[in-house]
């Protein structure tokens, strides 16, 4: 979500067969609940796959970065849920209260 640092990302998510890339250090430190324990500690490089719709995870991952809520419009009302589901699996419940 920050393609101005694209050249310090040194891991990628595999959403649903389009990558994303990503940082070690803050995605192991926001959102290591997510992550398979035989995984941890993130590797230089490693792809974590993700079976949430790209759509959802951008914005919610730009939250994991930023704490800034997806601006209203950018989600159909019917990925809410979905964003909502992936925040509680990750215990942001601030964002899942905006997604109600």
């Amino acid at each position: 979500p920050f393609e101005h640092l694209e050249v310090l990302c040194d891991m990628w998510f595999d959403v649903n067969g389009t990558h994303v890339k990503a940082h070690r250090c803050i995605i192991a430190a926001r959102m290591g609940v997510l992550l398979p324990s035989e995984i941890m500690p993130l590797q230089e490089g490693v792809t974590v796959a993700i079976s949430d719709s790209v759509d959802v995870f951008v914005p919610f991952l730009r939250y994991v970065y930023t704490e800034d809520y997806p601006e209203q419009g950018v989600l159909k009302p019917e990925s809410l849920l979905d964003l909502y589901l992936l925040a509680a699996r990750c215990e942001y419940y601030d964002l899942c209260g905006v997604c109600l």
